[in-house]
């Protein structure tokens, strides 16, 4: 196996074995022949000892042996990305603050990494973070891939919260302004396709915070995109799935089974493996119904 190969071995595994990939992630460095490789294992040696166990200098570690490495090119965008992570991690760990030098859209991507790190562990940071990233965005270029930078970690953050039990006001807070993000940069960094699941994640972040009208806005807003767009069965599925819920919250029981009846019949029509996939969200849908004396 190559070094793309063992790469993508590590992603695979890394969100039911974050510590056996760490372990493992040091025996990748004898496969690394290009620049791009540097980068692409501090990538992932960041966000398992960032985001997945918190081991803000295990991870600042590998970095530096990373920065040492002869495929690194002095001065090109791996070097700058090194940098970006190290700054990461550090700002995480509590380090170092973030100073004045990094340009724009870097300390962007240094405070989203840090923020998506610090959710379960220090919402307050992760909240603060988040906001700074946020403030600084509205002055990138629209061309910026940071905004699609911003809108991914910001649809994992809400997402984050929307299944961490027993959230507290700041963390809803928090899970609704990362919703809201990530449907404004998905307009400017994406294409119907992620806007429509971003005004699904609204529909879901809503749900969760108690607030069912506008969970309903948001369902329909991202059935209205399937329809025009005839999407396929799988989006027509999700959006039914997040409306039916909705109706339901809101004790529009006709509604919501309409709903329920559309996303079981679009789950009828998925391919096998999406069906595989889907299946737990159906059967949780079915669930809820159920809980609520629905029984259809």
């Amino acid at each position: 196996m190559d070094f793309d190969d063992r790469l993508g071995q590590a992603w695979g595994r890394h969100g039911n074995d974050a510590e056996g990939v760490a372990r493992d992630l040091s025996a990748l460095i004898p496969y690394v022949e290009s620049d791009a490789h540097v980068a692409a294992l501090a990538q992932i040696g960041t966000h398992v000892w960032g985001e997945h166990l918190g081991r803000w200098n295990e991870g600042l570690d590998f970095l530096a042996r990373l920065r040492l490495h002869a495929a690194l090119l002095r001065g090109g965008d791996s070097e700058r990305a090194l940098e970006r992570l190290r700054r990461s991690l550090s700002l995480s760990a509590g380090r170092e603050e973030l100073g004045e030098d990094l340009p724009q859209a870097d300390a962007l991507r240094v405070l989203l990494t840090s923020a998506s790190a610090l959710v379960s562990r220090d919402p307050a940071r992760a909240q603060a973070y988040f906001k700074r990233a946020l403030e600084a965005a509205p002055g990138l270029a629209k061309e910026d891939p940071a905004h699609k930078t911003l809108a991914t970690t910001a649809n994992n953050i809400a997402y984050a919260l929307e299944t961490q039990d027993g959230r507290n006001e700041a963390e809803t807070e928090l899970m609704l302004l990362a919703a809201r993000a990530a449907r404004t940069h998905w307009e400017i960094a994406g294409g119907w396709l992620e806007v429509e699941r971003a005004e699904y994640r609204l529909a879901k972040s809503y749900l969760k915070a108690g607030l069912a009208q506008k969970s309903r806005e948001h369902a329909q807003a991202c059935l209205r995109i399937v329809a025009v767009q005839r999407a396929d069965a799988l989006e027509v599925f999700y959006a039914h799935e997040a409306l039916a819920l909705a109706e339901l919250s809101l004790g529009n029981r006709d509604p919501a089974q309409r709903s329920l009846a559309t996303a079981r019949a679009s789950f009828a029509a998925l391919g096998e493996e999406d069906r595989n996939w889907v299946r737990p969200d159906l059967d949780l849908l079915v669930a809820v119904f159920a809980k609520n004396g629905i029984h259809p």
